[in-house]
């Protein structure tokens, strides 16, 4: 909790990367977790506004989608709102082997690709996205009453 350092009383998300760091999205900040040294906080002191809704970490770098934009965390340690994106995001993935970023909010699902932003889906109101383990050409969306399966530039809703 924030007593101990925390950012908050509820994580929201969640992941170990390859250093053996615990990462955790909470309502006002991103906490870092090392286990062998102490907790290194990020929040708005840092330029990460708004509530974090998922974090990513990818060959591009460290990625924070809120409900006020697509942050991405820089080499000094503060964050900028990334390719104009400055609106609600709600989730980021990286896909075909880290390589490239989707991102979904009030945007719709947009691939993020060599500093351009490529519209793959108007749907606003799409709020997780999972890379297919088997074939990390696909992704699968969940909206509020579809379901989306996006491959390379294009989308099919049942």
């Amino acid at each position: 909790d924030e007593s101990k350092g925390l950012e908050g009383k509820s994580v929201y998300a969640c992941f170990v990367d390859r250093e053996n760091e615990l990462w955790l999205a909470q309502e006002n900040g991103i906490s870092r977790v090392a286990y062998s040294t102490p907790v290194r906080i990020l929040d708005a002191r840092h330029g990460l506004h708004g509530i974090i809704r998922t974090i990513t970490k990818m060959k591009g770098g460290f990625y924070a989608a809120t409900f006020q934009g697509l942050h991405k965390l820089n080499n000094d340690g503060t964050f900028s709102v990334q390719h104009g994106i400055n609106i609600g995001a709600n989730i980021t993935v990286p896909y075909r082997d880290g390589g490239l970023l989707l991102c979904a909010g009030e945007i719709g699902t947009i691939e993020l690709k060599n500093g351009a932003k490529i519209p793959i889906n108007p749907d606003p109101y799409v709020i997780c996205m999972q890379v297919n383990k088997h074939d990390s050409d696909h992704v699968i969306a969940g909206s509020v009453d579809k379901i989306y399966v996006f491959k390379a530039y294009f989308c099919h809703g049942f």
